[in-house]
This record gives structure tokens, C-alpha cells and sequence, in this order.
């Protein structure tokens, strides 16, 4: 996989963590074996290589990772530098950030700061 092809909200935390040097959240899902059940050791396995490759690469660790191997899928937490390197491992098909962003109330108009409070009878 390539960043050109990597979800936009990730790519955007991305640049956004070159300033505040906060880590990212990414969820990756790995290539696997087109039409069979993904295999979990073999999907734990993919991503250790991945990791220890990157680690190698960039001189940085993972601060966090969870591999759910029945769903060829990982979630992966670490610096923009590490996870800039990760999503070009051979073994990641594609990436998506773990949480959508979105703009702080503060700077929304305040219509839509009154749109976004909770119905009182739901509470």
C-alpha cells in the first residue's frame, strides 16, 4: 500500500501530529488469501514483521498494538513518523485512522452548537 492510496482522515492526523507530536490511531487491515478465512496466527505474524521492519526503519516503537487475527486486522497507535513507514509495509492493504476528528464546538457557529446538544428527554 502507498499514503496516495491511505484514507484522508488518517493522512490529515497525520500532518496534524507532525505539529502536535501527539500519536495516531490507525486501523489497518492486512493482505490475506483472496475467497479463505484469514488465519490468525499467520495475521499475527504479518504484523510482527511489519512492526519489527518499521521499528527498524524509523528507529521508533508502536505505543500500542492489538491484532484481531480472525479479521486480518490491526490496530495500530504510534508517532506520524512510525505509522507513515507502517502503511507502506507490503503486508497492509489499506489504513484508516481509529477516530474521526472532528472540529471543536468552539468553532462552530453558534447554531450549530445548539444543534448538537443533547434532546432532554433522551437523557
Amino acid at each position: 500500500m502507498t499514503l496516495q492510496q491511505t484514507d484522508p482522515e488518517l493522512l490529515r492526523q497525520l500532518d496534524d501530529a507532525v505539529r502536535t507530536g501527539e500519536p495516531v490511531q490507525a486501523v489497518v487491515k492486512l493482505h490475506r488469501t483472496p475467497g479463505k478465512a484469514p488465519v490468525p496466527a499467520v495475521v499475527e505474524e504479518q504484523t510482527r514483521k511489519a512492526v519489527d521492519r518499521t521499528a527498524e526503519a524509523t528507529g521508533e516503537h508502536p505505543t500500542d498494538v492489538h491484532v484481531m487475527g480472525r479479521l486480518a486486522t490491526a490496530y495500530i497507535s504510534g508517532s506520524e513518523k512510525f505509522l507513515r513507514e507502517f502503511v507502506e509495509q507490503p503486508e497492509v492493504a489499506s489504513a484508516v485512522a481509529n477516530q474521526v476528528s472532528s472540529p471543536s464546538s468552539e468553532s462552530l457557529p453558534e447554531s450549530s452548537r445548539e444543534s448538537k446538544a443533547l434532546d432532554p428527554r433522551l437523557g
